[in-house]
């Protein structure tokens, strides 16, 4: 299996390269944080054919593989390679080493995430925990 170390995929976003990657946790978990460009397929709907026909780079390109850990991808290498994949690319850690290591991850925002949300939780506090309305405690 070949592994390529959180900070060298890093390197390659930023510098633009052309690469394909694919994130195998849940649709979920993609969701709550990814890298960007990756494209999500959960590794219960991973299917070989699917993933290399929809790939946008050549047969013999690096395809990157992401997990949450390193198991998750490690199955889905295999299972890639079995399905005549040339070059899976396992990220070592997964996104567990990702994040650990401060790299980039697009969050998705959530209304409650909203500023002027924000600005009421903390009028909430600042006034004991009391919700304000036109500067009044109700």
């Amino acid at each position: 299996m070949i592994t390529i170390n959180p900070f060298r995929l890093a390197t390659l976003i930023d510098n633009r390269e052309p690469l394909d990657l694919i994130d195998v946790r849940t649709e979920q978990e993609f969701k709550s944080f990814h890298i960007a460009g990756a494209r999500s397929v959960p590794l219960k709907k991973l299917s070989a054919p699917k993933v290399l026909q929809d790939r946008k780079r050549a047969a013999t390109e690096p395809l990157y593989i992401i997990g949450g850990d390193r198991v998750r991808a490690s199955l889905a290498a295999g299972i890639l390679t079995g399905g005549g994949c040339c070059k899976a690319i396992v990220v070592d850690g997964g996104m567990e080493a990702w994040v650990s290591e401060g790299l980039s991850v697009v969050r998705e925002r959530r209304f409650w995430d909203h500023p002027a949300l924000l600005s009421q939780r903390t009028l909430m506090r600042m006034n004991g925990g009391v919700p304000l309305i036109i500067g009044k405690a109700i």
